[in-house]
């Protein structure tokens, strides 16, 4: 990324690796909407990725049960955002107020790593905070470890436009880490604003 007269580094130790094990020829384009600039990163046979310049982040986007977002290509002129399909050549417009793709609601998660180390605390609370357009039922999983996720969901009501949900006795973790998931399917638009592990919100 070049902000200046020196072009500083974005990919990170995760992106770097997919780019060794990819199965083809990448390719990128940029768009940009409230002020996020997103580099859009297709990686052949590893998924897509986004870096937004505002955050310094990178995110995963993918299609319903695609490796990848079938957006693979696009231009952004006066403000509006075209791309186009790489499964049939369809050509869509990007709209950061919609909560569905073309008709779809799709799902938004979010995960966060608490390390554990030493004696094991009891994990009695999380709070997250969301914003959303309607209310929505927020999903919640956690797995300790290595252990995969489970196949089912603590689902919590959160209201319109600001809410806090809450979740206790989560049980005793097992070391070296307790990551939780965190995902809306609903036909909304949120924003997670962030988490809490055993405290209340602040």
């Amino acid at each position: 990324m070049r902000l200046g007269p020196v072009p500083v580094v974005i990919s990170d130790s995760g992106i770097s690796e997919r780019l060794r094990k990819r199965t083809g020829d990448p390719s990128a384009w940029v768009f940009g909407f409230d002020g996020h600039e997103l580099y859009c990163l297709f990686i052949p046979g590893q998924g897509t990725w986004a870096f937004d310049a505002a955050t310094q982040q990178w995110s995963e986007m993918a299609s319903p049960d695609k490796i990848g977002w079938d957006a693979h290509v696009g231009y952004e002129n006066q403000g509006l955002v075209v791309a186009g399909s790489a499964v049939d050549g369809q050509t869509w417009y990007v709209d950061p107020s919609a909560g569905n793709d073309s008709g779809t609601a799709f799902e938004r998660i979010v995960t966060a790593t608490v390390s554990i180390m030493g004696q094991l605390p009891r994990n009695d609370s999380l709070t997250v905070g969301i914003g959303c357009s309607a209310d929505c039922t927020v999903r919640v999983r956690w797995k300790d470890g290595q252990d995969d996720f489970p196949s089912y969901y603590d689902e919590l009501e959160a209201r319109a436009p600001l809410d806090v949900v809450n979740m206790c006795r989560l049980g005793m973790p097992d070391e070296p880490f307790r990551t939780f998931e965190i995902s809306v399917i609903d036909d909304v638009r949120i924003s997670i604003a962030g988490a809490k592990v055993n405290e209340g919100w602040s």
